[in-house]
C-alpha cells in the first residue's frame, strides 16, 4: 500500500523548481513545476522534502520541510489481563 500526497509552493514566472525527496518517497509528477505529487511507502518513517527555484537570474536557497510517516497499527499487547483489582469496601 502506498500513500500519496500533493505539495506546492508559490509559482513565479520562468522558474524551474527542483524537488528532492527522502528514501521511501517517490515523485510521481510535477518535477520542474511548483507542485509535485509524492508517493510514500507504508514503512516511511521521516525525512526532508526540499525545493530549489532557479531561473536566468540564479538559484534560490533550498526550502526544506521535514515530514513524518503515519505510525503503524499497534501489535498484540501481551501481559496480565487484570491490571488493578477493584477494592470493595
Amino acid at each position: 500500500m502506498w500513500i500519496n500526497k500533493n505539495l506546492f509552493c508559490n509559482e513565479c514566472c520562468n522558474v524551474n523548481y527542483t524537488w528532492s525527496v527522502p528514501a521511501g518517497a517517490t515523485i510521481l509528477s510535477g518535477q520542474g513545476t511548483n507542485a509535485v505529487s509524492i508517493q510514500f511507502t507504508t514503512s516511511f518513517v521521516s525525512g526532508a522534502i526540499s525545493v530549489v527555484a532557479s531561473n536566468a537570474c540564479g538559484t534560490s536557497n533550498a526550502r526544506t520541510k521535514t515530514v513524518y510517516g503515519k505510525p503503524t497499527k499497534p501489535t498484540v499487547i501481551n501481559g496480565p489481563t487484570l491490571l488493578c483489582k477493584k477494592r470493595i469496601q
